[in-house]
């Protein structure tokens, strides 16, 4: 009888830790998800046809109602990076622009730098603004950018630059 008792005791034990372990478990993911869905828009999923006609088509630039806010060219997720920018036409401006966000292309390859940036428009004068702030170690450089996702790059580049050189 009281092996029957201790048995019981364990197993309610152990279906009561079970149940405490799912619980944590389940509360971990549902923060791991929403987590991943503010850095990556989530799609539902894509019928093989749809998805090569997308690869096919050119990604459109945003347009932006508001001119004073900032935004991307193109938006590039973590998922992009992962894929190394195959969402993008290979050899398009989408494609080298994620390239650059992602670091496939390293930093200061996409043209040759030069002193006057100001003569250059659009993400080909972001690209020289972010090769020489990085270059001089200027975040204030960065400021000028005006593409969000190049100028994030440019600050995130300068302060991990400013973290190894304290090392």
């Amino acid at each position: 009888m009281s092996k029957n008792i201790i048995i019981l005791l364990i197993i309610i034990l152990l279906g009561l830790s079970g149940y405490f372990l799912w619980n944590v478990y389940s509360v971990v993911q549902k923060e791991k998800e929403s987590t991943s869905q503010i850095i990556e828009v989530k799609t539902p999923p894509i019928q093989k046809e749809q998805k090569e006609e997308q690869q096919n088509q050119k990604p459109q630039k945003r347009e932006d109602t508001k001119p004073q806010q900032q935004t991307s060219a193109y938006h590039v997720t973590s998922k992009d990076c992962k894929n190394n920018c195959t969402a993008f036409p290979k050899s398009s401006q989408g494609w080298e622009y994620c390239a650059n966000i992602c670091g496939i292309i390293p930093l200061g390859t996409t043209e040759t730098p030069s002193d006057d940036c100001a003569q250059k428009h659009g993400l080909a004068r972001d690209y020289c603004l972010r090769d020489h702030a990085i270059t001089q170690g200027n975040l204030d450089g960065c400021g000028a950018i005006t593409d969000r996702g190049i100028k994030e790059q440019c600050q995130e580049r300068i302060a991990e630059n400013l973290i190894d050189e304290s090392f």
